[in-house]
């Protein structure tokens, strides 16, 4: 874990080894053995040595960021998984050290080809800060999920009170957990002849694993 170093002087003369100077000291490794400073004598001998035994020390220093592939933004929460010094942290499919958040999976080969990212496989536990980013891909959401978007097609009475008298069958819109679907009241697929869309503002939803609020679109 560190080269060896040596100690010269006196013959008869008495050296101290103490635990605590820095030249004991290895980053990253926790000092084993021996428990105690250490006295030496020495003498005109060759092969005079002194061993000392380090473990690797905890390390949690690797913040993992899951990042969605289609759009390179980050998913759920990073972790910091535990490990030692110089040990590998996996970060590919059969890693058994990290898990990708609910809803997600691994990008596939073909997947990071076509978003053109690079995936790291693997890293090493060191003694400085370092991130990594693991590519994943949201399940699929079928339109007729319970997990779909709803838009529903309402009535604004001559009031303008909102009602819930459907002037056209809901849509569902389907996709992926970590899509984002914008609606527009304007555009001409809500478009309803007769009707008149009620607001300009554009609607955003994030597909997830749980049901989404639904968008509720209302015309005079």
């Amino acid at each position: 874990v560190k080269p060896e170093r040596r100690v010269g002087g006196i013959v008869g003369s008495t050296v101290t080894l103490k635990l605590n100077d820095k030249e004991q000291q290895v980053p990253g490794y926790e000092l084993v053995s021996p428990d105690k400073d250490v006295e030496w004598t020495l003498n005109n001998s060759n092969g005079q040595v002194q061993n000392f035994y380090y473990k690797p020390s905890e390390q949690k220093n690797i913040s993992v960021y899951f990042m969605n592939a289609q759009t390179d933004k980050p998913v759920g929460n990073p972790v910091d998984p535990l490990g030692h010094t110089n040990e590998t942290l996996n970060l590919s499919e059969t890693s058994n050290q990290i898990h990708v958040p609910e809803g997600y999976y691994w990008a596939t080969k073909e997947e990071l080809d076509k978003y053109q990212r690079q995936q790291t496989q693997e890293m090493k536990w060191g003694t400085q800060k370092q991130n990594a980013n693991v590519y994943v891909t949201g399940n699929p959401i079928d339109a007729n999920s319970k997990n779909a978007l709803t838009v529903n097609y309402y009535l604004q009475d001559d009031h303008s009170l909102k009602t819930e008298t459907a002037i056209r069958n809901a849509d569902k819109i389907g996709g992926n957990v970590g899509d984002q679907v914008t609606v527009d009241p304007q555009s001409k697929d809500n478009h309803i002849d007769g009707y008149t869309a009620v607001g300009k503002e554009k609607i955003t939803r994030t597909l997830g694993t749980s049901p989404t609020d639904p968008v509720n679109l209302y015309y005079t």
